[in-house]
């Protein structure tokens, strides 16, 4: 079921981002983007850990910079003054429009309907009516995170009568930089 909601969402969103018609909806607009995440958590991101000859605890992958396609919508505060060299420096001239505002980002997932949840700001550059460049920068949740469970910590012996790694999971937050296109 997750997955059939996942592509109705991902569906409605895309029909906004690859219209050629405006793709506003009461002011706020839709796109795909590429993300990076940096996790600013105090626990790593644990992928796989095994128990050493020794019996100390290793971890053989870890994943705290994490990239992403994630579905965003943004409002874009925008201006009407030129600025010859900002204009010239993306390769625009003063027709072209520009904005800033605030922004939300999700990563839509398989085994939970939502993986990832965000918030920024962001600026955007429309060339046309039909092509735009945004970056944005902010904040990103991450509610199912796994991390090594309590007492066990990397490079120790496991706790006394603990034969396994036990991995809990748990939110973790950290920063995010999103590029996201129209077209």
């Amino acid at each position: 079921m997750n997955i059939k909601l996942l592509f109705i969402i991902t569906c409605i969103l895309l029909s906004f981002t690859s219209s050629a018609q405006n793709r506003e909806l009461a002011g706020l607009n839709f796109g795909v983007g590429v993300s990076l995440t940096h996790d600013t958590g105090n626990n790593g991101r644990i992928q796989e850990a095994f128990i050493d000859e020794t019996g100390k605890v290793r971890i053989k992958k870890d994943q705290n910079d994490i990239a992403r396609i994630m579905l965003e919508s943004h409002y874009f505060f925008t201006t009407e003054k030129a600025d010859p060299k900002a204009y010239s420096f993306f390769g625009m001239t003063p027709s072209h429009k520009w904005g800033h505002g605030p922004f939300i980002a999700l990563q839509p997932g398989t085994d939970e309907i939502i993986e990832a949840i965000g918030l920024g700001w962001m600026v955007g550059f429309k060339k046309s009516d039909t092509e735009s460049w945004n970056i944005g920068l902010g904040f990103v949740i991450d509610p199912s995170v796994k991390i090594l469970g309590d007492d066990i910590e990397e490079n120790q012996i496991l706790p006394a009568g603990e034969t396994q790694i036990r991995l809990k999971e748990t939110s973790q937050g950290g920063f995010f930089l999103l590029a996201s296109f129209t077209f």
